[in-house]
């Protein structure tokens, strides 16, 4: 039997429990969405036209000498001075033509390169710092020959330009149409050294190095630790942005410390920046089954959530082509940086103020990032009368939550405006308070100073119900609790959209619908690094019923606790068209009547969605890529598997446990490279599935070891088992 949390039904109704953990890929073509074992496999990439951008005005300067013989037939007494003129760009040969009839024996040349971070077109007209000039006498027809030499420096600075007109993006096959490309340090150039691959966590008999592994996406990283080591990728589109994955060490005594890596970009344009790192939110000790106050002491055993993110704007545009080298310098003090991967994106330029709103400016806040803006902002809300509540670009400090009502909030772009709960503890950054009442919340990050998990917090990105018709919508949350526990508090949530959202670096699940959310849609979303399932379906027993909820088109990556996705009870909620890759100790799919919850009911889809390298083993129980686990009771309802894909599973690719565990139909399920069976029944199981179309290939094909007691009906076109 599985312990998931320690005190079964005792949690009911506590904040932010659950399970989830997240990883990714070793296919040299990682981000090839052609190639199937690339976590993009079938995902269309996006495509944007950007119109040349130097971010900032450089200044160029170059010299110029050209040499030029010319033959000169007359039969007068001229005497006249020749002058350049020239329009062309810096980066070409120039043409030249002196005022009088010459015909020059070789084309001029000119040699020097601007030294520039954009690549300008510039239009100007060069003034040589002398004139050459030629005079004689001729009283018969003569030819006369002339060289000369002109040398002349320019200077020029480009008006920049920073927009781009995003083309329309078809919705993907699987997974989230995500506006940034990925690249895995094991599949860049590095001096450093690889790290994995492993699944094997340190708790279980492993080591630092294998936890490293086993927590980083496609279970290999590199690591730096001498001066001079680096990881360096070559970009295949246009970008102004970088996101870091990295492990830097904890301090002596736990709390963390803070870093910097340079990050250094060369080619067409080349410059330098230093990216700052942190180990404050990461580095947990002893038992990971726990879900609520880790040890942060190193001295408490074997350490785990080891990851975390930086991300920082270039502030220009770097090119395709270019190459961006993570290297550790000299003023780069962390003992060792663990290098996962690095997203590079094209940042839009920020949003302005939309028709019909109210800036939080004009309430007194600033958005400098030192200055308390709580009051400020909470003033505008309450004041706002009907139209949209404004957020300028900037760092918006908070002290305490904002109470949020019927109100719009709008900011400028998750890239440019920033909520920052800097208070930590039992404190979320918006706390929804509605009645049947819709919120909208879009185009920011929320960011809070979460360091543990504590259950009885409400530290999260929102808190409490999303009342009716509510939307989120372009929103990064991240060092929270959850990103959203949707079911604290009273009211309820019907018709729900959250979508185009980043929920990353969290102590608990990133999204989780519960106490009775119903006819909700989470889609096109980003969920990484979750301390807990990055989505589940909570329908508890003592609440309504959850049903009609769905999640569809979401990328969920590196889980490091719990489950990709899971549903525990309720009535016809579906997982549609999603993809989730290494997760540390759990599913990627749980279907489980547990804690507590309402029984299954109606037909539950669950189609089309992609699992790559996911299962583990939590609290001694080796947990499939896909499992039905009926714990608390017989699953009842129905679960509907229609051609979905599980490809390296740790342990077993579809399971089945528990007394009753019923209802499954799958179809069309292909089944790869399991690391121990391809359809595992365990002891003391009891019930039935009815397979068809369903392939396993690359291990043993079916372990039944219910003694009879499970039943598996066979359908057409079974393969390998």
């Amino acid at each position: 039997m599985k312990l998931r949390f320690l005190v079964g039904l005792l949690l009911l109704g506590l904040p932010g429990f659950g399970h989830a953990f997240p990883f990714w890929l070793n296919s040299p073509s990682r981000n090839n969405p052609n190639d199937p074992e690339s976590p993009f496999f079938g995902i269309p990439t996006p495509h944007k036209t950007v119109n040349g951008t130097p971010a900032s005005s450089p200044t160029a300067s170059f010299t110029d000498t050209r040499t030029e013989s010319v033959t000169d037939t007359t039969t007068q007494t001229p005497a006249y001075s020749a002058t350049p003129t020239m329009g062309a760009s810096p980066t070409t040969n120039e043409s030249f033509s002196p005022t009088s009839t010459m015909t020059p024996s070789a084309s001029p040349t000119r040699t020097g390169t601007p030294t520039s971070t954009s690549t300008p077109t510039p239009t100007f007209t060069f003034t040589p710092t002398s004139t050459p000039t030629r005079s004689f006498t001729s009283t018969s027809t003569s030819t006369s020959t002339f060289t000369y030499s002109s040398t002349f420096t320019a200077t020029f600075t480009p008006t920049p330009t920073n927009t781009y007109t995003p083309t329309t993006v078809p919705t993907s096959s699987v997974g989230a149409t995500l506006p940034y490309t990925e690249y895995e340090a094991e599949n860049a150039s590095y001096t450093g050294t690889l790290i994995g691959p492993s699944t094997t966590m340190w708790v279980n008999g492993g080591s630092l190095a294998t936890e490293m592994a086993a927590e980083s996406s496609g279970r290999e990283a590199v690591e730096l630790t001498s001066e001079g080591q680096y990881v360096k990728f070559t970009t295949t589109k246009q970008c102004n942005s970088i996101v870091v994955r990295y492990i830097i060490p904890d301090a002596p005594g736990g709390g963390g410390i803070t870093a910097t890596l340079t990050c250094a970009v060369s080619g067409t344009v080349n410059f330098s920046q230093e990216l700052n790192m942190s180990s404050v939110y990461s580095w947990d000790y002893g038992n990971i089954d726990a879900s609520t106050n880790y040890n942060k002491n190193p001295s408490g055993g074997t350490p785990f959530h080891l990851y975390d993110e930086t991300h920082a704007l270039f502030g220009q545009e770097v090119p395709a082509g270019s190459t961006i080298t993570l290297e550790k310098e000299a003023g780069d003090t962390a003992g060792y940086y663990v290098i996962d991967f690095i997203d590079l994106e094209d940042v839009a330029a920020p949003l302005t103020q939309p028709a019909n709103s109210v800036s939080v400016l004009s309430a007194g806040a600033t958005g400098n990032g030192t200055t308390d803006d709580t009051s400020a902002i909470q003033t505008c809300i309450d004041g706002a009368g009907g139209k949209i509540v404004w957020f300028p670009q900037g760092d918006y400090k908070l002290s305490s939550e904002l109470n949020i009502g019927a109100v719009t909030l709008a900011g400028a772009g998750m890239w440019y405006t920033t909520l920052h709960q800097t208070n930590g503890g039992n404190t979320a950054v918006l706390e929804l308070g509605l009645n049947n009442d819709s919120v909208t919340v879009e185009n920011m990050l929320l960011q809070d100073e979460v360091t543990n998990r504590v259950d009885s917090d409400n530290s999260n990105g929102l808190d409490n119900m999303g009342g009716t018709n509510s939307v989120v919508r372009n929103v990064w949350i991240e060092h929270t609790k959850c990103g959203w526990w949707c079911g604290n508090g009273g009211s309820t949530t019907n018709n729900l959209l959250v979508t185009g959202c980043r929920i990353r670096d969290t102590y608990a699940d990133g999204i989780n619908l519960c106490n009775g959310s119903s006819n909700s849609t989470v889609t096109q979303c980003s969920l990484r690094n979750n301390g807990d399932d990055s989505l589940a379906v909570y329908s508890p027993n003592s609440t309504g019923e959850n049903s009609g909820d769905t999640f569809s088109y979401n990328t969920i990556q590196c889980t490091w606790r719990a489950d990709g996705m899971a549903f525990y009870g309720g009535s016809g909620n579906n997982m549609l068209n999603n993809l989730v890759t290494d997760t540390l100790d759990q599913s990627g799919i749980l279907i489980a009547q547990e804690f507590g919850s309402n029984n299954f009911a109606g037909t539950c889809d669950i189609d089309n969605n992609t699992l790559l390298r996911t299962g583990g083993d939590f609290g001694g129980t080796d947990y499939g890529a896909i499992e039905l686990w009926a714990d608390q009771g017989a699953l009842d309802g129905a679960f509907n598997f229609q051609n979905g894909v599980v490809t390296s599973a740790t342990y077993s690719g579809l399971v089945f446990q528990g007394a009753g565990a019923n209802g499954a139909t799958v179809n069309g399920l292909s089944i790869g490279n399991s690391g121990v069976d391809g359809i595992e029944v365990y002891s003391g199981t009891s019930g039935s599935a009815l397979l068809s179309n369903t392939v396993v290939s690359g291990s043993t094909g079916l372990a039944n070891n219910s003694g009879g007691a499970f039943t598996i009906n066979r359908g057409s076109g079974d393969v390998g088992w």
